[in-house]
């Protein structure tokens, strides 16, 4: 573990929410280029320390493997809010009884208008 990654990994690791490469570049760029970044995010996620996602042409977002986040997608202005809670445990239980499937891990986002969106149009 070099001194940038774990850099790198305190960064994703004190986020309140995912935060993106770019992001992260903007509070180490002192210390490292966004091609470092990007290096030292490849591998905690490869070393399983962090876990990231995308949604279409947009950024990814990085965040620790041991959260678990949801996501609310807004198709008009393009914010993603990340959710906290999970509330699938019910389902995880009746998909692994009815097909025999272990499910270690899932994703799930919503699309649709984010309160300050529906203002606006209203």
């Amino acid at each position: 573990m070099t001194r940038i990654r774990k850099k790198v990994l305190e960064k994703v690791t004190s986020s309140e929410n995912p935060i993106t490469a770019d992001e992260i570049y903007r509070s180490l760029y002192k210390h490292a280029n966004l091609a470092t970044i990007y290096r030292a995010l490849n591998w905690l996620e490869d070393a399983g320390y962090i876990t990231s996602i995308a949604f279409g042409s947009g950024p990814r977002y990085f965040f620790p493997k041991a959260r678990h986040y949801h996501f609310l997608i807004c198709e008009v202005c393009g914010k993603i809010q990340a959710v906290k809670e999970c509330h699938l445990a019910s389902s995880k239980a009746d998909l692994e009884e009815h097909y025999g499937f272990i499910v270690l891990d899932h994703v799930l986002y919503f699309k649709g208008i984010c309160k300050d969106c529906k203002k606006v149009r209203r």
